[in-house]
């Protein structure tokens, strides 16, 4: 019995030995197995940056030129804000007051002229002093108010200008709510190029652009709640706003040191060269003269650019493919 039990225990190591070498073999295999299929996947990564690397930096080439191209047109043409301070009454208060205060910036404002709202009309400008101020680089615009209709418009217009003294200005400023987009043609037509609104249509106070041969500025209060942040994000998008002054609204009345302080900083702005203060007619030559060095840009750039565009398509869809090619599902 002793016998049969050491036989036994002997079998037992035994195979225990033959389990254990056999699971040290299935580990030294799997081990290897895996080094191998380890080894595999570096060498196919290493195929793969191969193959993509001349690919990556063509492409990382044509990205830097194309960023070049856009940054430089981006500098010729983003400008910078401006601001526009539009009278909508002819009040003497304008010469007496406002004019001194903007002379001593170098800022010129621009006059509405309409019915009750003319020079040497009591209330308003004396005729010397509109002079005055047309000589010293101020404009006009004619008032467009709400019950004004397209028959009354040129007769008006043209009375308006005569009784002023002046050759026709090409800008019409809207009462609030009487502008109307399906005007523009006819004030093209009668020969205007600017037309003032408050926002109808919802269309943007702050424009940084123009169509062609037509600009729609957008006008608000100067003394408004949110005129202050109404005049960064002009700066903020270079473009442009008009500030109105006059006695359509409490946000628009005069108020001379109110005034003074605001002129004060948009001199500081304009002398960090974040805004310069126009005339209409100065907006909109700024605009188109922007304008027309970004088309001359696209223009000169255009081809280049069409091309780096597909090249960089074609690289991308290149470095998709040999992607793909090395990816584990490929195999």
């Amino acid at each position: 019995m002793g016998k049969r039990k050491s036989g036994i225990e002997k079998v037992l190591k035994i195979a225990g030995i033959i389990v254990t070498i056999i699971l040290a073999a299935v580990l030294v295999f799997f081990f290897w197995a895996e080094d191998a299929e380890k080894k595999e996947m570096q060498e196919a990564y290493a195929a793969m940056q191969n193959e993509i690397r001349p690919l990556e930096l063509e492409l990382y080439g044509l990205q830097q030129e194309l960023n070049d191209m856009n940054e430089e047109e981006a500098k010729e043409t983003l400008g910078m804000g401006s601001v526009v301070l539009l009278f909508t009454d002819l009040s003497e208060t304008i010469y007496t007051d406002a004019y001194p205060q903007m002379k001593k910036y170098g800022f010129k404002g621009v006059l509405v002229l309409g019915d009750g709202r003319r020079p040497g009309v009591e209330g308003c400008l004396k005729e010397e002093q509109f002079e005055e101020l047309l000589k010293a680089g101020w404009e006009c615009c004619l008032r467009w108010d709400a019950e004004m209709d397209e028959k009354r418009w040129p007769a008006y217009s043209r009375r308006l200008a005569r009784m002023a003294k002046i050759t026709r200005p090409e800008s019409v400023y809207f009462q609030r709510e009487a502008y109307d987009s399906a005007m523009d043609d006819f004030l093209e037509e009668q020969g205007f190029s600017i037309a003032v609104h408050h926002g109808e249509e919802n269309a943007p106070l702050i424009v940084s652009d123009m169509q062609e041969g037509f600009w729609h500025p957008g006008a608000m209060a100067w003394n408004g709640s949110d005129a202050s942040d109404m005049l960064e994000e002009t700066m903020a998008q270079r473009g442009n706003l008009i500030f109105t002054v006059g006695q359509d609204s409490a946000e628009e009345e005069y108020q001379k040191d109110v005034c003074e302080a605001m002129l004060g900083r948009l001199h500081q702005y304009c002398e960090a060269g974040e805004l310069q203060v126009m005339t209409l007619s100065e907006g909109m030559e700024y605009r188109e003269a922007l304008k027309e060095k970004q088309d001359s840009l696209e223009m000169k750039n255009g081809g280049r650019r069409a091309e780096l565009e597909n090249r960089i398509e074609e690289l991308g869809k290149e470095i998709d493919g040999i992607t793909e090619k090395y990816s584990p599902q490929s195999h």
